[in-house]
């Protein structure tokens, strides 16, 4: 993924990604990256593809994030052949308001033939809002 053709192990502990291997900073180092949640149980899923067509795989990983607002589950594309590991892009693909209800979309990866696979995003289904009833605005911190 990073620096040569050899695989590095990808971890995720507690609430940070670590990355390492033989291949990784020449093999005396690692990589890591503080996640964004409270609790390693805020991690929901993670995998590795890749989405950018470039033959190397990104981390695809689904975070959970609570504020007193309510939650969401975060959808996050990381980028692993530098340094460090870094977000190169994100969607909220479900958001609960507290006492009011929640919106939620479903996400899929559509292989392509050559180069970067599509990204296929819809609404999947809402329980307790409508558009009247959801006053919320879209995350600035997610692109």
């Amino acid at each position: 993924m990073a620096e040569d053709g050899r695989p590095e192990r990808v971890f995720v502990v507690d609430r940070f990604l670590v990355i390492t291997g033989p291949g990784y900073r020449g093999g005396s180092g690692y990589g890591y990256h503080q996640l964004p949640i409270e609790q390693a149980s805020d991690v929901r899923d993670a995998e590795l593809r890749d989405l950018t067509g470039d033959g190397q795989r990104e981390l695809v990983i689904v975070l959970r994030q609570r504020n007193a607002q309510g939650e969401r589950d975060l959808w996050q594309v990381m980028d692993l052949s530098g340094d460090s590991p870094r977000a190169i892009f994100g969607l909220e693909i479900r958001k609960a308001v507290t006492g009011s209800g929640s919106v939620e979309a479903r996400v899929r990866v559509l292989r392509a033939r050559r180069g970067a696979p599509e990204i296929e995003v819809r609404a999947h289904r809402a329980s307790g809002l409508d558009a009247e009833s959801y006053q919320e605005a879209p995350a600035a911190d997610v692109e």
